[in-house]
């Protein structure tokens, strides 16, 4: 009886050592969640940049480690070239911050892709953003929507100028015929 009382404590004793631990866990919010860019990239041009705030902030009870990537079209450097004011942040407990993201759009099209932020405990000394094994990742799902801005010419002002032109090569063939024929 005297072993099982012992066992009894010292089970009871690790129980109440755990639940009275500080427990820490990793928080963080980022907006926003969805972003949809139009712009108009003029012909003949190195490409039209736009610039985005997106906000961060640490919600846990630690100092965390915020860290900025993009995927699929936004990681395209043909498409578009993305840049944020700061790649890598350390956010304190209840901190927010503002980081602008510029996008530097080469082509017309339609292109998505997301921006993530990953949160990371200061402590942990990977800087790997990708394939971490503590942390956690958010989303911003990005569509960009580029047209083209160049001269607006269609067949039917092809033909127009065509035919101004064939109506003055006339005016200058008649005028140059009876000029010699004299």
């Amino acid at each position: 009886m005297n072993g099982y009382i012992k066992t009894t404590g010292i089970i009871a004793g690790l129980l109440l050592a755990i639940m009275v631990m500080p427990a820490t866990a990793l928080e963080g919010s980022m907006g926003p969640p969805r972003m949809t860019l139009r712009t108009e990239v003029p012909f003949m041009s190195q490409g039209v940049i736009e610039e985005v705030p997106i906000r961060v902030a640490n919600t846990a009870n630690e100092l965390e480690r915020v860290m900025f990537y993009t995927t699929d079209d936004l990681n395209n450097s043909d498409i578009m070239e993305v840049e944020f004011t700061e790649n890598q942040l350390m956010l304190k407990q209840n901190e927010q911050k503002v980081i602008n993201v510029t996008f530097k759009v080469k082509k017309p099209g339609t292109f998505s892709g997301n921006i993530v932020t990953m949160f990371k405990s200061a402590s942990e000394q990977s800087d790997s953003a990708i394939g971490s094994t503590v942390g956690f990742r958010l989303n911003s799902k990005v569509t960009i929507l580029a047209e083209s801005k160049g001269p607006n010419i269609n067949m039917s002002s092809i033909g127009g100028i065509i035919g101004i032109a064939a109506i003055v090569l006339a005016l200058i063939g008649i005028f140059l015929y009876k000029k010699f024929r004299r």
